[in-house]
């Protein structure tokens, strides 16, 4: 607190004259307006991390997160403890430490609301939600708190989980990755998954999207219909650029009666890339009346791309109804030219037609993924035609 009163002091030749234990108050209008305009300013529940904080250099970034740590964070056996009533600001935090390379954990309740003695003092209090960081990065956080920067050197990053009566699990974990026992499972209902392919090479799953990258990617999701007049539907579109070779599908086992199954697949391929279909349609000998349809679609974006297509159609039963639809296109000059006679340029033009192509796909998905598909197809077409 005394070093922030000197920084004011400093940069603004104000000197803060009420201090509290846990506060301090500026009666400085200029001050408070900066804060505002910085994203700084709300409530303990409405305050959270402004977007610009993301754009900053590494050091920066790191310097910030201590800075939230010294003033509002913890030290545990395990790693270092972030607290607030605010779920908003620790996914902030949480997306943060992801960039930095935390070992991240899940938000969760650590106290329900209610009455709690705090300090000798009840008080009526909210739900607080905690987030934890481990791993080896915590040791470089750049703590201005000398004691939590000692307690910071005493975590153990390793993380297992072992008893009297049972496997020990220690030779399999490490400073990112544990084991816990599960106690319960509870069923949470189904939610959509998005995959969505961009460049590089590294994997990640956030809210409900995979993103998996490589030189050669395999992905082939399955669906078991069991249920009476149980349904799927497979939606899926793979960008395969230079040295990359996508190898996807979907794969659908008809078992119960009156089933219905949907596949729908596109592929882009560009400098070169190898787009292939890989798919599996299984009617087992007890589903009557299922009914599959599948369709690939493939777009070929320069005359040395590759897509391949490798159905297959299993069927035990006689009435079933299974159809299956496969085209391969070539980019047009033709429909590149007339929308350059519109006024488009020749890149606008190609990425209207593989965006138009993809359209089927990018209308199915949430608002905020359907924008972040379209951004990545203008940068893979960037890429091939800049």
């Amino acid at each position: 607190r005394e070093e922030l009163c000197k920084l004011i002091k400093k940069l603004f030749n104000y000197k803060v004259s009420y201090k509290q234990e846990r506060f301090i108050i500026i009666n400085s209008k200029e001050i408070c307006q900066l804060i505002k305009k910085l994203g700084f300013s709300g409530t303990a529940k409405t305050k959270t991390i402004p977007n610009w904080v993301f754009t900053l250099p590494r050091g920066e970034k790191l310097a910030f997160l201590a800075c939230y740590f010294d003033s509002d964070g913890h030290v545990g056996i395990n790693g270092i403890y972030f607290t607030s009533i605010s779920k908003q600001i620790l996914e902030s935090v949480k997306i943060l430490g992801i960039e930095l390379g935390f070992g991240v954990s899940q938000i969760f309740n650590h106290r329900k609301e209610g009455r709690q003695i705090i300090l000798g003092t009840e008080y009526n209090t909210n739900n607080s939600y905690r987030l934890l960081f481990n791993g080896k990065g915590v040791y470089d956080l750049p703590s201005r708190c000398e004691k939590k920067s000692n307690n910071i050197m005493k975590i153990k990053t390793k993380r297992n989980y072992s008893r009297v009566e049972g496997p020990n699990f220690s030779s399999k974990a490490n400073d990112q990755i544990g084991f816990v026992k599960i106690d319960s499972i509870e069923h949470l209902g189904i939610k959509p998954t998005f995959d969505i392919e961009v460049e590089g090479y590294h994997n990640f799953i956030a809210n409900g999207m995979i993103v998996h990258n490589s030189g050669r990617t395999m992905l082939y999701p399955a669906s078991i219909l069991m249920g009476e007049n149980s349904q799927s539907e497979s939606i899926g579109i793979a960008f395969s650029g230079e040295g990359q070779d996508q190898d996807t599908g979907s794969k659908v086992v008809h078992i119960g009666k009156n089933t219905k199954s949907i596949i729908k697949a596109k592929s882009i391929s560009k400098d070169g890339g190898i787009s292939s279909y890989r798919g599996l349609v299984k009617i087992g000998k007890w589903a009557q009346g299922a009914v599959s349809s599948v369709e690939c679609d493939a777009l070929l974006v320069d005359e040395k791309s590759i897509s391949n297509t490798y159905p297959i159609m299993d069927c035990d039963r006689f009435d079933a109804q299974i159809l299956h639809e496969a085209k391969v296109g070539k980019l047009s000059d033709d429909e590149v030219f007339y929308l350059m006679s519109r006024g488009l340029s020749e890149e606008q033009a190609k990425q209207m037609i593989v965006q138009g192509f993809s359209h089927d796909v990018i209308k199915r998905l949430p608002f905020e993924y359907a924008v972040e598909l379209n951004k990545l197809i203008e940068l893979e077409m960037e890429d091939s035609l800049g």
